[in-house]
């Protein structure tokens, strides 16, 4: 590992990271479009809508030059749980039916989660960035969130779930996790649809929590989401009116 220049790591984050992102970002349209086809149009709906949400998030960082964000969140969140479940199939059933994607897509998660993950290990040596110390209503976020997903999803599923927002919070960047918080949640109104319609179905008391505590957390997110962009909007207004302050004064010092 060190021998490896930095040079040669960026050309590896700059050409693997959108690669795996494209790929994975096909698989995703796959499966949407497998769920349609046996019937269920309306509850994958939000998995792509939460998928196509990392996935961007992962490009932001890309975009950024932060490879630890952008490694991190696909790798936790779109590729250790399928490439577990690769595993799984592996073990269970070994006459693997490869007319599907499904097969593929976990094949190709297996793989990818060790390729990120020395990835990730090399970019953590090699890059540093400033990291601080997230704020106290940011930190209540993750932990209402961690225990909100715990138990109405299992905890293995909320330590994937949460840490590429608790890594891009430490980094301190603000839409990333914002938007991060609301793919956790975006899924959850397309579940209660789907579930509502289907007649053979009965809701429980355990439903009817998880769909209202999450689309509370869900109209949560969006409002955090439209609070960045209302104060990066007020933040360049107020640029706006400093630089023709400014350039007024100028005009009256030549005068």
């Amino acid at each position: 590992m060190k021998h490896i220049k930095i040079s040669t790591l960026e050309k590896l984050n700059g050409l693997s990271i959108p690669i795996i992102v494209f790929v994975t970002s096909i698989f995703s349209v796959l499966s949407y479009i497998h769920q349609v086809s046996i019937g269920n149009p309306i509850e994958p709906i939000g998995y792509l809508l939460g998928d196509f949400i990392y996935l961007t998030v992962s490009m932001m960082a890309w975009y950024k030059r932060n490879y630890v964000v952008a490694v991190v969140t696909i790798l936790f969140k779109l590729l250790f749980s399928e490439g577990n479940q690769f595993v799984r199939m592996l073990l269970i059933d070994f006459n693997l039916s490869w007319k599907t994607h499904e097969p593929y897509f976990y094949f190709w998660a297996f793989f990818m989660t060790f390729y990120l993950t020395i990835l990730l290990v090399l970019n953590m040596r090699k890059f540093r960035h400033n990291i601080s110390f997230m704020p106290y209503s940011k930190f209540t976020n993750l932990v209402v969130t961690f225990l909100f997903v715990t138990v109405f999803k299992g905890p293995e599923v909320a330590v994937y779930t949460i840490i590429p927002a608790f890594v891009a919070l430490l980094y301190m960047y603000k839409l990333m996790p914002g938007l991060l918080f609301l793919s956790i949640f975006i899924d959850i109104p397309f579940k209660m649809i789907s579930h509502m319609m289907d007649e053979t179905l009965t809701v429980s008391i355990f439903d009817a929590l998880y769909w209202t505590i999450g689309i509370i957390m869900l109209v949560y997110a969006f409002l955090v989401i439209f609070r960045y962009f209302e104060n990066l909007i007020i933040k360049q207004k107020e640029q706006q009116n400093n630089n023709t302050q400014n350039e007024n004064d100028d005009i009256m010092e030549l005068i």
